[in-house]
């Protein structure tokens, strides 16, 4: 199975685990409720679809250290591979930010002027 491939199952599982893990704020946020009779009972926790389904534990789907010194050759691939994923899933805009002593803005202007009480331009607008 190439790296693609291995990236796009762990990326499945994560996102099974995220669902698992909605589950699991829902618990947390029932157990930290300071007014003890809103609070979670042992029952409640126990009856709780995170807590009560779970027979085995999963095995952990992310690399750890030893899954890539096992595959040094592969580390690169993922990586790779998960700069392209990032990169599909980044909006970037290439925005511009204008210096303000440099900009035609009028608006500016006047704010500047009415904090500083001046008449005079405190930066040099150009018409």
């Amino acid at each position: 199975m190439n790296s693609s491939m291995k990236i796009y199952i762990y990326i499945i599982i994560i996102i099974k685990l995220f669902q698992t893990l909605i589950l699991a704020k829902d618990l947390i946020k029932g157990l930290l409720k300071t007014d003890p009779d809103e609070r979670l009972t042992i029952r409640d926790v126990m009856s709780n679809p995170w807590v009560g389904n779970v027979v085995d534990v999963p095995p952990t789907p992310l690399f750890s250290i030893m899954n890539l010194q096992d595959d040094a050759s592969e580390w690169y691939d993922v990586q790779e591979e998960m700069t392209n994923a990032l990169q599909s899933m980044r909006v970037d805009y290439h925005y511009h930010v204008k210096n303000p002593k440099d900009s035609n803005n009028k608006l500016l202007q006047k704010r500047m002027n009415r904090v500083y009480g001046s008449n005079k331009p405190l930066i040099n607008l150009r018409n």
